[in-house]
């Protein structure tokens, strides 16, 4: 309790202490310690290996929520490739992603441009064959529609929008402004530079946007849902 009080006060060094001092030392105590010190400065990597020093040291199996807590840390610290080496090692030694978990990878495979394995395991998530994998939440499908969006690939971000809402749950402002931002993109990149000062109120933005976007099938759609709505 004392070394929660002290991670919560944001006090990592008198954490770390506690751990040091402490007869006993369990799991929970160990994760904790890897949190101090990766806020303390320290690199993922040497906490990660101190972590699991600790964890044999002190005879404690390495739990789920360590990994987990890992992941975190490289998907904030680290670069794509790192989570996703990361996400390996716990495949390999049989952790169970969580929809957490999986939305890093998800994020990871968009950051490092790997578009088709962010679907690839999107789509996985979906299937019921896959119970190793969590289902998708709104985190899931709003990472990748960006991403997609974001690559000039509105129409997939379209599609994966409309899919979303078929696997039940309701896309929210993140969703629509992502597909609508790929449509904008796309058509400001068509559109000749005596034409971008053509504008024309949207009616499902309420903000003024270019009169080529006004005009295209998926903003019409788009209207329609967020009227209904």
């Amino acid at each position: 309790l004392k070394m929660r009080a002290c991670i919560k006060e944001r006090d990592y060094a008198e954490a770390l202490n506690v751990l040091r001092i402490a007869d006993r030392v369990n799991a929970r105590m160990i994760n904790m310690a890897f949190t101090a010190r990766v806020e303390r400065g320290h690199g993922v990597a040497s906490a990660t290996s101190q972590m699991f020093a600790e964890c044999s040291s002190h005879d404690v199996k390495p739990s789920t929520a360590m990994h987990n807590n890992v992941l975190a840390a490289l998907s904030h610290r680290g670069s794509p490739e790192e989570v996703l080496a990361w996400v390996a090692r716990m495949l390999e030694s049989e952790i169970r992603l969580d929809c957490v978990a999986a939305n890093m990878v998800i994020k990871a495979h968009c950051a490092a441009g790997h578009l088709q394995e962010a679907v690839t395991l999107l789509t996985d998530m979906m299937r019921s064959e896959r119970p190793n994998l969590p289902k998708p939440d709104a985190v899931s499908f709003n990472t990748l529609i960006a991403a997609l969006a974001q690559a000039g690939q509105a129409d997939k971000a379209e599609t994966l929008l409309y899919t979303m809402a078929d696997t039940g749950l309701i896309p929210d402002a993140l969703s629509f402004t992502g597909v609508i931002t790929g449509f904008a993109n796309s058509a400001q990149a068509r559109l000749k530079p005596h034409a971008s000062s053509q504008l024309t109120p949207c009616p499902c933005t309420s903000r003024l946007v270019p009169h080529a976007l006004y005009l295209t099938p998926c903003t019409s759609r788009l209207a329609s849902r967020l009227t209904a709505s």
